[in-house]
């Protein structure tokens, strides 16, 4: 069901609240608009620590480990090593 369903934004949250949550699965994501990849091995809320231009870490909120990373310039990287697996967009 989509918000155009509902009468109003209430009924609307009211309604994806009482749906019960699918089950978390860790795997990485390519953000190509961004150039960056991402990895989360938890759903838990987390804080980002920029650790340099190119790495991201995410801590848990509750127990400050390690919970997801960020890698930007991920094609750039690659065609630099001349891998030749990554095309420009």
């Amino acid at each position: 069901m989509t918000f155009d369903d509902y009468m109003d934004f209430e009924t609307y949250i009211a309604t994806l609240m009482t749906k019960p949550r699918e089950p978390y699965v860790a795997k990485p994501l390519y953000n190509r608009d961004g150039d960056l990849l991402q990895h989360f091995c938890t759903d838990a809320p987390c804080c980002a620590e920029q650790i340099d231009p190119y790495l991201t870490i995410y801590r848990d909120q509750e127990t400050n480990e390690i919970m997801g990373a960020e890698i930007a310039g991920v094609r750039k990287a690659l065609n630099r090593a001349n891998c030749g697996v990554v095309k420009e967009p």
